[in-house]
């Protein structure tokens, strides 16, 4: 392969095509877990799965009756908030809470999903 760029003075050009040989790879020697997996381990995650199946399943059962608070309102000194169900829509119940600045309303107020 000749030098493209020898009218620009050489500067850039190649004069045999780039060949890339990587470095030898060291051969692969397995390690044993870091963590090992033993079979209380596997009752132990069961356990915990089915709990949050029966979580899921109570929650979509009973999602009628779960109150769920809406922020409708807030300023510097106050947020009002409205409560309500999905079976009972037309049942609301709203209240007005005062703000001094230090707390937090999402985590002391029960906070939303």
């Amino acid at each position: 392969m000749e030098n493209k760029s020898k009218i620009y003075g050489g500067y850039g050009g190649v004069t045999k095509q780039n060949h890339y040989v990587p470095p030898p790879c060291p051969p692969f020697i397995p390690q044993p877990a870091s963590i090992p997996f033993y079979e209380e381990y596997a009752s132990a995650t069961s356990e915990l799965l089915s709990s949050a199946q029966a979580t899921k399943q109570f929650l979509t059962s009973n999602e009628g009756n779960i109150m769920r608070r809406h922020l409708i309102a807030s300023t510097e000194t106050q947020e009002t908030y409205r409560i309500t169900t999905l079976n009972n829509p037309t049942d609301v119940i709203t209240y007005t809470t005062t703000l001094s600045g230090t707390e937090d309303l999402l985590k002391t107020d029960g906070g939303f999903f």
